[in-house]
Parts: C-alpha cells; sequence; structure tokens
C-alpha cells in the first residue's frame, strides 16, 4: 500500500518522468515513508509503555497479582513520573483498574483504564500520552460512566482524561474535564447509531 500511494503521487506530479527517474525518485520517497512509519511507531510504543507502567503500579497499590515491573527507557519514564506527581496532587485513590464495562441496553463494551476517587470524587480516568486529548475522549469517557452505573459498579461524579508526556522535555501532565455526561452520551449514541448504519449500507 505505501508503494502504490507514494508510486501515484509521483505520477501526478510529475508524468514527464523517464523510467529510471520515476525509479530514484520513488525510492527516496519510500524512504521517507518508512522513516515516518518508524516514528509513528515509535512513539506508539512509547505511549503503550507509560500505559503499561500505569496500570502496573495500580494494581500493585491494590493488591492485586501484577508480576515483574515493567522495564522502560527513558521516555516512557518521563510520562510515568508525570503521572506520579498528579497523582499526588488530586489525592488518587484507585478502585478498580483495567476494568471491562458494558450496557447491555445501548448494547456497549469498553475497558476504561481506571475508576478512582481524586479528592474525594469518584471519577472515571482515562490516559492518553501525546501532543493533546482529542475531543473523542470525551465521547468514550461519558459511555465508561455511563456502563459503571449500569453494571452497578459505582456512581462516578465526574470524568478525566489525563494526558502524559512521552517525550523528555514536554510539558508536565495536563487533566481534561470529560465535560457533562448526558450530553456527551447522547452525541457517543449518536455517532454508534450513524456507524452502524454506515456498517448495514456498505454490507448490502
Amino acid at each position: 500500500e505505501m508503494v502504490i500511494g507514494a508510486a501515484a503521487r509521483l505520477y501526478e506530479e510529475d508524468k514527464a518522468l523517464t523510467a529510471p527517474g520515476f525509479i530514484l525518485t520513488l525510492q527516496g520517497l519510500l524512504g521517507s515513508e518508512k522513516a515516518h512509519s518508524k516514528e509513528l511507531a515509535k512513539a506508539g510504543e512509547i505511549g503503550s509503555a507509560i500505559h503499561e507502567l500505569v496500570e502496573w503500579s495500580l494494581r500493585a497499590e491494590l493488591m492485586e497479582p501484577v508480576g515483574k515491573s515493567p522495564i522502560l527507557g527513558d521516555q516512557a519514564q518521563w510520562g510515568y513520573q508525570a503521572f506520579q506527581v498528579w497523582r499526588k496532587s488530586v489525592n488518587l485513590k484507585p478502585i478498580t483498574v483495567e476494568q471491562t464495562v458494558s450496557c447491555t441496553c445501548h448494547k456497549i463494551a469498553g475497558t476504561m483504564d481506571l475508576l478512582c476517587e481524586i479528592d474525594g470524587i469518584q471519577t472515571v480516568c482515562d490516559w492518553k500520552s501525546g501532543k493533546r486529548v482529542y475531543w473523542e475522549a470525551k465521547l468514550q469517557n461519558a459511555a465508561y460512566r455511563h456502563c459503571v452505573r449500569a453494571m452497578g459498579l459505582g456512581d462516578p461524579k465526574q470524568g478525566l482524561v489525563l494526558r502524559l508526556p512521552k517525550i523528555v522535555g514536554d510539558p508536565d501532565f495536563e487533566p481534561i474535564d470529560a465535560g457533562d455526561e448526558d450530553y456527551y452520551f447522547e452525541r457517543f449514541l449518536h455517532v454508534k447509531d450513524t456507524w452502524e448504519t454506515m456498517q448495514k449500507e456498505e454490507a448490502q
């Protein structure tokens, strides 16, 4: 797919290239594409590593079986240390970690990162790593809050999405209010309905 895409772009940009020139230029483009793909993969690995160590530490705190501590590189450690600073600032108390939640009424399910207390308030918390938190994270968080209540696991009064840095030198943690549950859950259901309609149409 990478080769086809690069070749198509090159063909559109310069149809006058000779065969040798086309090959040389295409090789250069593919080199850039591979480098970009490797950077994306590396960034994804760092984010996964941060998530893994945060989960490990919280499970250990809850006295759950955890095994050996994950061994992480400097960039992942940076994100994990940011989490530790944040958790102390809000007096975080974990309730359940990586819990699968569902709602049979709406036929939805997912795995939330954490149900906890933040400064004494029951909260559904998600971790995100990267430069920013995207709006759809609020839809996801609202769905988790709804499912927690539907399953009788708790009664979260708020949702929070915590952005953790994965590059040394990146600003510290950034907590984002996940917003009003009713407002964002209603929009989550609209998105779900649209997706299901698209699947039905494409299957015809």
